[in-house]
């Protein structure tokens, strides 16, 4: 099995890190299905491309995204 970190798999600190989220608030969107991500044992991998994507919709929708009633796209590719 390859190494998932080499596979554009971090670690919440590396995602906290790379987006200025805070660590819980990246297990969060982790626990939730916003972005791809496995459990593994107690810590949780990140894909690195499915956490920018995120960050990059939150910025493009500005204050929208505190917006409770917006339409919020779902995760499936379908």
């Amino acid at each position: 099995m390859a190494d998932p970190i080499a596979d554009g798999w971090i670690t919440t600190a590396e995602a906290a890190s790379l987006t200025g989220y805070s660590r819980l608030y990246v297990r969060r969107l982790a626990r939730e299905g916003c972005i791809t991500a496995s459990k593994i044992a107690q810590e949780w991998l990140i894909e690195r491309d499915s956490l920018l994507d995120y960050a990059r919709q939150m910025r493009a929708l500005g204050s929208q995204r505190f917006n409770p009633r917006r339409q919020k796209e779902s995760k499936s590719g379908d």
